[in-house]
């Protein structure tokens, strides 16, 4: 040191390496003061010094890269500090409010979505659950890139997947639970078809009744209180059974809802409480079907020395009201209704009539297509006139050709009865016997005509007649 000039000295002296003393020698006034200049701008600043170069610079792992320059690391620190742009966490209070109020919308959610397939209602809980999700993620990188807000994610997103589980787990062990309860409610009184259907849309079945178009089916056994005197009680039981069994099988086979049994009497409806509209082709077919399925039963009581039974039968068609009556704990699904009364009368009128089956005009035009009547009378709803049809046979099966004849020859009676040209009448009713011996109806209008003969029907009689003369048979 003490060989070198005096100004390398001191600056050798001072530590400062001779290379760089050359270095500043070589710098122009000039550019002496653009770094003047340059040197100038970091005042007030903070300047992190470090090296940048591939290969130079510290590099270790962050939450965000696994290998990120420490000297941006620093930096980054020292602008939070200076923006004040700190991470804020979400108070407690407020994280238990938002994992609430989630669960409880979710669940209710969840729980109110419906649909006659469980494959579309899992479904949609489904979409439902991925976009909550993709919302409340949303939310949660929006608040934390504008605010610094840091939301809890993990759990919330557990707690959203858990919610719509159990709210799964909840339905599928209560709709079990309720699927059993409408099994073993309806699958006495319906058929298995009726059933399913119910238990895929529940709404269909509304408490408390409603309106519906449907058609009503009474029958009775004839001379069942005489028969019930002269058998045991046991053997009665087991009759009874048997023919209340087939019946109720045939009404199921044609999707009907077994009203109830009033001892040997059978109510059911068609057409509810799951609507169809050919509700009366139904009825009309079905107990068809009965009276020949009661012939066979007829005929095998017959071999076996047993009592045979027969029945009546009365089918109306209309609106009525049809659903679960009764009390709080107790009900029965039934109809009720006018046209639920006119369905029992016509059964019972059968007597009047000499008929198997009657049925109503409304049930005869429904059904017209598919059947073959006979008009039997007219007879009053609450004031109005109705025609009156008997239920022969099925339009495909036909009818025995002196059986047609009959029948043409009985609605031609009935229409000079409603002229009150009684000899005429009698003599055309007289001549269905030479077509169909014995027949019922036949003999219960001669008896009608006589009656008449004797003495003049009133005016009941006189509106009826103009309902049978003016819209034809």
């Amino acid at each position: 040191i003490l060989n070198m000039p005096p100004d390398e000295r001191d600056y050798a002296l001072a530590g400062i390496d001779p290379d760089v003393v050359k270095l500043m020698r070589s710098v122009t006034a000039r550019e002496a003061s653009e770094i003047r200049k340059e040197l100038k701008s970091f005042k007030g600043k903070i300047v992190v010094v470090g090296r940048t170069a591939v290969g130079t610079e510290d590099l270790n792992p962050t939450p965000l890269e696994p290998r990120y320059p420490i000297l941006g690391l620093h930096a980054n620190m020292i602008n939070t500090i200076i923006e004040r742009a700190f991470i804020r966490r979400t108070p407690v209070v407020i994280v238990a409010a938002l994992f609430f109020a989630l669960a409880v919308s979710l669940g209710f959610v969840g729980g109110t979505v419906h649909h006659a397939s469980s494959f579309v209602t899992g479904a949609i809980n489904f979409s439902i659950m991925i976009a909550t999700a993709a919302v409340f993620l949303a939310v949660c990188f929006a608040l934390f890139i504008w605010r610094f807000i840091d939301l809890p994610l993990l759990t919330p997103m557990i707690l959203i997947v858990l919610t719509f589980l159990l709210v799964f787990l909840y339905r599928f062990l209560t709709e079990e639970q309720e699927k059993k309860k409408m099994k073993g409610m309806f699958s006495t009184y319906v058929n298995r078809e009726v059933v399913e259907s119910l238990i895929e849309d529940p709404d269909k079945l509304k408490l408390g009744g409603e309106w519906m178009d449907c058609t009503v089916f009474f029958s009775d056994v004839a001379g069942f209180t005489t028969i019930s005197e002269s058998m045991p009680p046991e053997d009665l039981v087991e009759l009874l059974n048997e023919y209340l069994t087939a019946m109720t099988d045939i009404i199921f086979q044609y999707g009907g809802t077994l009203d109830k049994y009033v001892g040997d009497a059978i109510v059911a409806v068609y057409g509810a409480p799951v609507p169809f509209d050919d509700h009366a082709v139904r009825a009309c077919l079905a107990t068809l079907d009965m009276q020949k399925k009661l012939a066979e039963m007829r005929a095998a009581w017959r071999e076996q020395g047993k009592v045979e039974l027969t029945a009546r039968c009365g089918i109306n068609t209309g609106a009525m009201i049809a659903g679960n009556m009764g009390s709080a704990t107790r009900f029965n699904y039934t109809v009720m209704g006018r046209n639920v009364e006119f369905g029992e009368h016509l059964e019972s009128g059968g007597k009047k009539w000499g008929s198997t089956i009657s049925i109503s005009e409304t049930t005869r035009e429904k059904a017209k297509d598919h059947v073959i009547t006979r008009w039997l009378d007219v007879d009053l709803l609450e004031g109005k006139p109705v025609k009156i049809f008997e239920l022969l046979a099925r339009s495909s099966d036909g009818l025995p050709e002196n059986v047609k004849k009959g029948v043409e020859t009985y609605e031609e009676g009935l229409k000079l009865y409603f002229m009150k040209k009684w000899d005429e009448a009698i003599a055309r009713f007289n001549e269905v016997f030479e077509h169909v011996p014995g027949d019922g109806p036949a003999k219960k209008a001669l008896q009608r005509c006589e009656e008449a003969r004797s003495n003049a029907p009133g005016a009941e009689f006189d509106v009826c007649a103009a309902h049978a003369l003016g819209g034809g048979a």
